[in-house]
Order: structure tokens, then C-alpha cells, then sequence
């Protein structure tokens, strides 16, 4: 038995179903591809199928994963890739298939583009982010509201016109980038939000997560 992750782009329409649906639909494409899957054992077995970072609702992605297992070693990722690519809508689409390199747990921040439909709000998001401390409202897993100053922790830089590219902590520390979306436009008066899209998951030294 052997663990592979594969690498995909969630984007288009599909950014717009819940992470609990992404899970749903990834177990039924992986049964399609009739790819010898390892299930849980118990008394509802189901494929072992664990994602990396789970994407918020309405972003959309150039960089997930997910992993799962097979129980026959002899399966190359090739033919893992090419099984799933025939059955995965087009919207959805396997960049690449390999073998972990790291846990999960190695994840420690995310990169996302935040692309305004007007440039002037993505020029105005920018200056926002550089005039001073950034203190966010955020609720606890208690369900307590707490405000954060996350100043120290937000990375950031002007990219193409109309996109303002952010790097913010994950995993076990993850902020959402609807923290400084939703300040922005709350104390400025913006009311388009920008389209999100995450473009990498890096580990503690800002590497690629693998």
C-alpha cells in the first residue's frame, strides 16, 4: 500500500460548492476511475482521503491537494493522473501526481491573489495594507469574537494591474484573506470584493509544500 497526493486548480463555478462537497465529489471521481483505493476499516468503510488545505468557500485555486492511498503498489502515478483526468469536470484539473513529501502538518502559509475588477480599488486595497497596523475581528473556535493585530504576519506585494498578491499564515495559524478584504472595504467603502484565488501552500521556509 502506498500514499500518493495529487495536485489540482479548482476554479470557475466550482469555486462557488463548500469544501465538505469538494470531499464528497473527490471520493465518488476517485470510485469512477476504478482505481484500487485503500478504504477505512470499521463499520462504514469509506476511501482514506485527506486534503491539504481546505479551500474557503468562493475562492477559487491554482494550488490544492489531496491525498489517498492504493493498495496496489504496481499502479504508476501516470496512470493515477490519466484515470482522474477522465473523470474530472473541466473546471477541475490535476496538474500533477506524486508521492508526499511532507505532512500535512508542514503547511504554514498560503499565497493568494486578490484581483480587484477595478484597478484603482486594487491601488487603494494596496495603500490600505501599507498605512499602518492591520486589527482584524476574528472568531475563536468558541465562537468568541476577538480582535488581532496581524500586521507582523501579513506579507504582500503589487502584482499585475487590478491584483494585489498576499502571503498570510495556514495550517494551524491560518488567517483568511476575507479578514483584510472585509476590513478594507469596510473602512474605505468599497462594495465589489475581489476575486480570491490561491496560488501557492508553502511550508515554515516558504518552500513549495510538497
Amino acid at each position: 500500500m502506498r500514499s500518493v497526493r495529487v495536485f489540482y486548480r479548482q476554479q470557475g463555478t466550482l469555486r462557488f460548492i463548500s469544501h465538505l462537497d469538494v470531499n464528497r465529489f473527490m471520493i465518488r471521481a476517485l470510485r469512477l476511475t476504478g482505481l484500487p483505493i485503500w478504504y477505512t476499516e470499521g463499520f462504514n468503510p469509506r476511501p482514506y482521503v485527506t486534503f491539504a488545505l481546505p479551500l474557503s468557500l468562493g475562492f477559487e485555486s491554482t494550488y490544492s491537494a489531496f491525498d489517498f492511498r492504493l493498495t496496489d503498489d504496481s499502479i504508476t502515478d501516470r496512470e493515477v493522473y490519466d484515470r482522474l483526468c477522465r473523470v474530472l469536470p473541466r473546471d477541475m484539473i490535476v496538474t500533477s501526481v506524486g508521492t508526499p513529501v511532507e505532512k500535512v502538518g508542514a503547511i504554514a502559509f498560503a499565497v493568494y491573489d486578490c484581483c480587484y475588477a477595478n484597478p484603482v480599488d486594487a491601488s487603494a486595497f494596496y495603500a490600505f495594507l501599507q498605512a499602518g497596523s492591520l486589527v482584524v475581528s476574528k472568531k475563536t473556535k468558541r465562537g468568541e469574537l476577538k480582535t488581532r493585530d496581524i500586521t507582523e504576519q501579513v506579507a504582500f506585494s503589487a502584482k499585475e494591474e487590478g491584483c494585489v498578491e498576499l502571503t498570510l499564515p495556514a495550517g494551524q495559524d491560518n488567517i483568511n484573506p476575507t479578514l483584510l478584504t472585509g476590513l478594507f472595504a469596510e473602512k474605505s467603502g468599497c462594495t465589489t470584493g475581489p476575486k480570491i484565488i490561491r496560488t501557492a501552500i508553502l511550508n515554515a521556509e516558504r518552500e513549495l509544500f510538497r
